[in-house]
């Protein structure tokens, strides 16, 4: 039988034991809260009692002055931990905040809130729907080299050499796995997951003997198995996670397996009440009677579990017949709850994993069973150095066996293209970090669509799209941003071509901001338009660049002052756009009677969109460009978007025969964004209450020049008036007046780590800037700051 396997390394182990030490004396020294027969909560601490609990923990781990190494000269902070030249290729700040494990039953009824605020994700789950839609899904299980690699460091890591996951729209449920006995999913993976739609587990796992004892004690009567559910439903709870694999490798004594089956009936109704649209998953391997046996199918065998639960992931030695009993086993109600296990690594799979994973997906979809993809970081293990296109090349052949699903259901809908890493971090389109990083709580809405582009008109020549692709050398803000590469020509027709971005089910308002920025090469070439496409009719609509023919072609204008117009510029100053013939943009083959097409506001209005978007900030690369669209329909309440594309036009020779030839161009798009107009009205985000948690601030002398200081840095939120918070930005204020940028925090503190400063400095000033959902924020200067002192 094949089964979850172990790729054991004895020297990561004693170094992770090592580190486990001092977050053990802390959870340990903390007195047990007592958990009653029926699990009710604990009563809740207040943030107080946290930063109080933080600042223990972090005095706890202690700060080592005698720690010696050969230190090179200044260079650039880092974005991620304040510290100058740091070593990228093996990072491991032992004073940056990291996400750990739970190895025994000790610290697991240990465990209690407070203590790790750093580590709760900051992102509720965005999905269409209040469950799981009735279809085939794909979980993936991520394990990598034991887990907590780095992505542990919940600050980010200054390298791009990190794996990551960009193909959420394929996925329906994330399981972070390692072989510790509670894995616990940092918050950068829930992050990514759930802008996503993306549900995430943690890991329960007990193996061999050592496993075989600790179910012992869990299981021996009523009152332990309850506690430790209890644990796990307020562990999933306070960190904002969304349930379990439950996976016991090992034989379970027979008079206590229907204690077993109590615990996973008890804590599937625990999970469902506490934090609803929850999962907890069975894995595959003990049978009713606590034989370890892999079944590799649902059965009578382990029948009982998959019953009590909200899913099986199955064992990976299954074949064709089996998938057939499976699904029969599991009737048309359940069957998409049978997740069939594919080790990628293929070890002992139906079609060998690796490039022909596909072939074990297709025979799963071909049986209407679900997908569960084990260890996916095969792509990086195996081809690091050709990590990005490799991993297109792997989900692009699993992409027809998974269902594409959509984003949604609320505004806003921002996004920068960014994939949670870059070789600099930019801010409007300049560089404000020239350093290689890695944070994936910063990885932005990603594509539903890979490379899905279409030529239009009688002359298709006119424009041709080779890649649509992601990369990192340019952006408009984070680390990367969405780039297309073709050829264009004057030709005697329009010739238009389309790029699916997004599929999306996103409820409108009755009155919507629409921008998108884009930065275009041979611009002069090329006409460029967003289409949202609607499900009411006309179906599309085109927001389109400002053009000559646009002034002749106004079907309303936005200086008629209508009753709308009027409502509109007495709330934001500014009228909705212009609605435009469509003549221009529409498809011969769809009509032009489906398409509406709106031109952007310009001059003063654009002007003051800009402001309340808070995009007017006097960096802006001028080389980029955005546009703004007020729409404002009687008939856009209560519509839904169903896609976005872009569509991009060659310009016409009209009344000449003779075509030019073709032109590379290479069109940038930095951001889409959809916001609901009445958060424009909101007041601009702050933070409240800055303050610096250590009592004394931690120094140490770096060299004859340099030292290097630690603290950590606290601060509330308060979103009654204002939008809810998506990011704070990190800055030092330099002591010639200048501001470098440090971090990104997604929570209400952030650890500043060995920032080096000069050696006769007593003294040191830090900005934290929130930032919006909608990327609204209130200008640097504007913003909290607070000086610290040390001696």
């Amino acid at each position: 039988s094949v089964k979850i396997r172990k790729r054991y390394d004895k020297s990561r182990e004693d170094t992770f034991q090592n580190n486990m030490a001092d977050f053990i004396v802390a959870l340990l020294s903390t007195s047990r809260n007592n958990l009653t027969n029926e699990g009710k909560n604990r009563p809740a601490l207040s943030r107080a009692d946290m930063l109080k609990n933080r600042l223990k923990r972090f005095e706890a781990r202690g700060f080592d002055d005698d720690r010696s190494s050969v230190q090179k000269g200044p260079k650039n902070q880092s974005i991620i931990n304040g510290s100058e030249d740091v070593d990228n290729s093996d990072f491991n700040d032992i004073s940056a905040p990291v996400t750990r494990p739970l190895t025994n039953l000790d610290e697991l009824l240990a465990w209690t809130e407070g203590f790790d605020e750093l580590n709760v994700s900051s992102v509720s789950l965005e999905r269409v729907g209040n469950s799981l839609e009735q279809r085939p899904r794909t979980i993936v299980c991520h394990d990598m080299k034991e887990g907590y690699l780095q992505d542990r460091f919940v600050q980010g890591c200054p390298s791009t050499e990190c794996y990551r996951i960009y193909h959420w729209q394929y996925i329906d449920i994330f399981i972070y796995f390692s072989h510790n006995f509670i894995s616990i999913p940092p918050p950068c993976w829930t992050n990514a997951a759930h802008k996503h739609g993306v549900l995430v587990l943690g890991t329960f796992i007990t193996e061999w003997e050592d496993g075989a004892a600790r179910c012992a004690e869990i299981f021996k009567d009523q009152l332990s198995y309850r506690r430790v559910a209890d644990q796990l439903v307020f562990i999933a709870k306070y960190y904002s996670f969304d349930g379990w694999l439950i996976n016991i490798e090992n034989q379970i004594q027979p008079a206590q397996m229907n204690n077993l089956v109590e615990f996973m009936k008890y804590l599937t109704d625990q999970m469902h009440k506490v934090v609803p649209g929850s999962l907890i998953i069975w894995y595959d391997s003990v049978t009713y009677i606590g034989e370890l046996k892999w079944q590799n199918k649902l059965n009578a065998e382990n029948r009982v579990f998959f019953d009590v639960s909200d899913g099986i992931f199955l064992n990976y030695g299954w074949n064709q017949t089996s998938l057939a009993l499976s699904a029969r086993a599991a009737g048309p109600e359940r069957r998409y709850d049978v997740y069939v296990g594919v080790d990628v690594f293929g070890r002992g799979v139906y079609g060998g994993g690796g490039w022909n994973t596909n072939k074990a997906t297709h025979v799963i979809k071909e049986n209407d069973l679900s997908v569960a993809l084990f260890a996916p970081g095969w792509v990086y293990e195996k081809y690091a150095s050709t990590f990005k296109s490799s991993q297109d090349k792997f989900w692009t052949s699993i992409a027809p066996d998974c269902t594409t699903h959509a984003l949604g259901p609320c505004l806003p809908f921002v996004t920068s293209f960014c994939q949670g890493y870059g070789e600099k971090w930019f801010s409007y389109g300049e560089v404000a970090f020239d350093q290689p990083w890695t944070h994936l709580s910063a990885q932005e809405l990603q594509p539903s669509y890979i490379n899905q582009i279409y030529s239009l008109g009688v002359q298709p020549n006119g424009i041709l799209i080779t890649t649509a692709d992601h990369q990192t050398q340019d952006s408009y803000r984070g680390g990367g941003c969405l780039t297309l590469q073709g050829s264009t020509k004057l030709t005697t027709t329009s010739c238009k071509a389309v790029v699916r971005l997004f599929k999306t089910d996103i409820q409108l308002p009755s009155t919507i901001l629409v921008s998108y920025t884009i930065k275009v090469e041979a611009s002069n070439l090329l006409d460029v338009a967003l289409q949202l496409h609607v499900d009411k009719k006309p179906n599309y609509i085109m927001l389109c660049p400002l053009a000559e023919e646009n002034s002749q072609g106004k079907l309303q204008d936005s200086e008629t002052m209508d009753s709308l117009n009027e409502a509109l510029m007495h709330r934001y100053g500014v009228p909705r756009s212009d609605q435009i013939d469509s003549t221009r943009w529409a498809s011969v083959s769809v009509g032009q009677e489906h398409y509406r097409s709106f031109a952007p506001v310009t001059g003063d209005y654009h002007k003051k969109l800009a402001e309340m978007c808070c995009d007017g900030e006097e960096n802006v690369d001028s080389s980029w460009c955005t546009r703004y669209y007020l729409l404002a329909e009687k008939d856009l309440k209560g519509s839904h978007i169903k896609g976005i594309r872009l569509v991009l036009m060659n310009k016409t020779i009209p009344g000449s025969k003779t075509e030019s030839s073709s032109t590379p161009f290479q069109l940038y798009l930095g951001e889409v964004k959809i916001i609901d107009a009445v958060s424009l009205r909101q007041t601009l985000p702050m933070v409240t209450s800055l303050k610096c948690l250590e009592s004394e601030i931690k120094s140490r002398i770096l060299n004859s020049n340099t030292l290097v200081i630690t603290l950590t840095l606290s601060w509330t939120y308060d979103s009654s008036n204002t939008e809810p918070y998506e990011r704070f930005e990190i800055y030092h204020l330099a002591s010639d007046a200048s501001t470098v940028f440090l971090g990104l925090a997604y929570s209400m503190s952030y650890v500043v780590s060995e920032l080096a400063l000069p050696r006769s400095q007593e003294e040191a000033q830090f900005i934290v800037q929130a930032v919006s959902c909608s990327q609204r924020k209130q200008v640097l200067r504007d913003c909290p700051r607070i000086t610290v002192y040390w001696s």
